[in-house]
C-alpha cells in the first residue's frame, strides 16, 4: 500500500495528514501542530511508515473519540440512543471510524471548535469519551486496524447546537462514582469530649 500516495489524496480533499510512527499513534515529525494553519508540502516522511494521522482543527474538522476498551457496560449503545432521542438524523451525518481497540471516531466539521477535552470517565477514572479539536490528531485509515464507514471525504458541517448535543450526550456517559459511606458503630466526637482523667483505673 502506497502511504505517500494516500497522504496526497487526503491533502487533495482538504485534509491535513501527518505521518505517525509505524503501528503507533505518535506523530513521526516534530511541530506537527503547525499544520492546523500551514499546508502539508513535505511527503518524504510518509515513505517510512504505515500509519497516518489527521490534524484536527483545520477547517473546523474535529472528532468525538470514544474509547470502548474502558467501558464497563453498554455505554456506546446508550450514547447512540441519547443522540437519537435528541436528533434522529445526527448520527447519520457523522463519518464514523472504528478504531483498532474497538472504539469509535465520530468525525465532523463545525464553525465552533475548541481544544481537546475529556467528557466522560468510567468508575476508575479512565476516559471513555473525549474531544479531538485544535491541538489534537486522530489515527485514520489505512493505518492498521482502522476502518471507516463510508468515506472520510463525506465529512459534513453541523451546527454549533448539533455539536452541543453530541458533547452533552457524551458527558452523560460519565459513571456515577459511589460515595464513601461513613463507618458504622464508630465512636463519635461527643464520646471523647471533655478532659481525660488519667487517675481513673
Amino acid at each position: 500500500m502506497d502511504i505517500t500516495k494516500i497522504a496526497k489524496k487526503y491533502v487533495d480533499h482538504g485534509f491535513k495528514p501527518i505521518p505517525l510512527r509505524p503501528d503507533s499513534k505518535i506523530p513521526a515529525i516534530k511541530g506537527w501542530q503547525k499544520h492546523i494553519d500551514e499546508p502539508v508540502t513535505d511527503f518524504t516522511p510518509f515513505a517510512n511508515t504505515n500509519s497516518i494521522g489527521l490534524v484536527m482543527g483545520y477547517d473546523g474538522i474535529q472528532c468525538l473519540d470514544i474509547d470502548a476498551k474502558h467501558f464497563e457496560g453498554d455505554e456506546y449503545n446508550d450514547f447512540v440512543a441519547l443522540i437519537e432521542q435528541n436528533d434522529a438524523t445526527l448520527m447519520q451525518r457523522m463519518v464514523i471510524q472504528q478504531t483498532r481497540s474497538g472504539g469509535y471516531h465520530w468525525i465532523f466539521k463545525c464553525s465552533e471548535i475548541a481544544g481537546n477535552e475529556k467528557l466522560a470517565k468510567n468508575k476508575d477514572g479512565e476516559v471513555t469519551f473525549e474531544t479531538r479539536g485544535r491541538g489534537g490528531q486522530i489515527v485514520v485509515w489505512p493505518s492498521a486496524g482502522y476502518k471507516i464507514k463510508g468515506k472520510i471525504t463525506d465529512v459534513v458541517e453541523i451546527t454549533p447546537d448539533e455539536r452541543n448535543i453530541i458533547w452533552s450526550c457524551a458527558r452523560m456517559m460519565t459513571a456515577n462514582v459511589p460515595k464513601a459511606e461513613p463507618m458504622k458503630n464508630q465512636p463519635t466526637d461527643s464520646v471523647w469530649s471533655g478532659d481525660v482523667d488519667e487517675t481513673t483505673p
